[in-house]
């Protein structure tokens, strides 16, 4: 899949057949060729729009991971600290009272 339309910044320069602009003149020019530059645009761009659902799907599924990972993660914060507030509910120890002679 590497070529020219891959390359970064390029996507945004149209080509002669986008801008229709010809070389020649149009009385000179033959409708295969215009079909011949059509059909190599669209194939160019089918190209890039698989590698654009491609990396769509890349994003959404990274996405949904982080989303996962953020409640796991805040599920075993809410898990700590109820172990901690279960901890912290303990009565105070009683201690026993001994009178010592010296």
């Amino acid at each position: 899949m590497n070529g020219v339309d891959t390359l970064r910044g390029v996507h945004g320069i149209r080509t002669m057949g986008s801008s229709k602009k010809r070389s020649i003149s149009r009385v000179q020019s033959s409708t295969y060729l215009d079909l011949y530059m059509m059909e190599m645009e669209e194939t160019r761009l089918v190209k890039e729009c698989k590698r654009q659902e491609i990396r769509h799907s890349q994003i959404k599924q990274r996405l949904q991971e982080i989303a996962e990972y953020r409640e796991s993660a805040q599920q075993s914060t809410v898990n700590k600290t109820t172990v901690l507030v279960a901890s912290e509910e303990v009565p105070p120890k009683t201690w026993k009272k001994v009178s010592m002679s010296y």
